[in-house]
């Protein structure tokens, strides 16, 4: 189901909803919630269509990090980061990759217990590759099969795309599921695609990849 399709769904649910109740109450933040993150990915998907500027890769992957320690409050878990190449990063697309990555290393500290997280920029043919390892518990090969496949399009509440959760629980709640809808509208967005490598008890890593600016 798309971002699209849920908000329409949850807008049809709110007028069923009796005024002063609990659950009309957490709709309405769920309804807010969706509503911004549709303007949100609607602003970057045009703002990919408009003239870029660049930005050395050195920079995005430390904005990355900051932004996973940051957000994650990673504490326990020791995270490393490896530039391979030197990579020409457009900002709507760094400051996607940003947030993608920054959802992977925080799944891999906050669900998959992992001690150690390795973040890796490299390069393959035209194509930027951001890894995201770690030795965490990984999860079950049935998510895994579900959170691989090419992206495609890049409108917002589009089907194609490619998502992933890094160490994500075998058994997702529903906060889990949303979060990975909107990881497959960012990564489609960029025209990228994400690729998940794991089995449970042997670590997970995340495949991020996305073409490279034409020169």
């Amino acid at each position: 189901m798309s971002l699209a399709t849920l908000h329409a769904q949850v807008s049809g649910v709110l007028n069923e909803l009796p005024e002063g109740s609990e659950s009309l109450s957490r709709l309405l933040r769920v309804h807010d919630t969706l509503t911004g993150t549709i303007e949100e990915l609607r602003a970057m998907i045009e703002s990919l269509r408009s003239p870029r500027d660049l930005i050395e890769p050195d920079d995005v992957l430390a904005d990355v990090l900051h932004a996973a320690v940051r957000d994650a409050g990673i504490t326990a878990a020791v995270v490393s980061v490896r530039i391979g190449h030197d990579i020409l990063v457009q900002r709507p697309v760094a400051a996607e990759v940003r947030r993608i990555v920054t959802g992977a290393v925080t799944n891999a500290n906050r669900h998959a217990h992992a001690t150690t997280i390795e973040v890796h920029l490299s390069r393959e043919g035209r194509q930027a590759i951001v890894s995201m390892a770690d030795d965490g518990i990984g999860m079950a090969d049935r998510t895994t099969a579900d959170a691989v496949s090419s992206a495609a399009g890049g409108a917002v509440g589009s089907a194609g795309g490619a998502v992933g959760v890094a160490g994500a629980p075998a058994s997702p709640t529903r906060g889990a599921h949303f979060g990975v809808d909107v990881m497959r509208l960012r990564t489609a967005a960029i025209g990228g695609r994400l690729e998940i490598r794991s089995a449970p008890g042997c670590g997970t890593e995340v495949l991020l990849r996305w073409p490279e600016p034409a020169t």
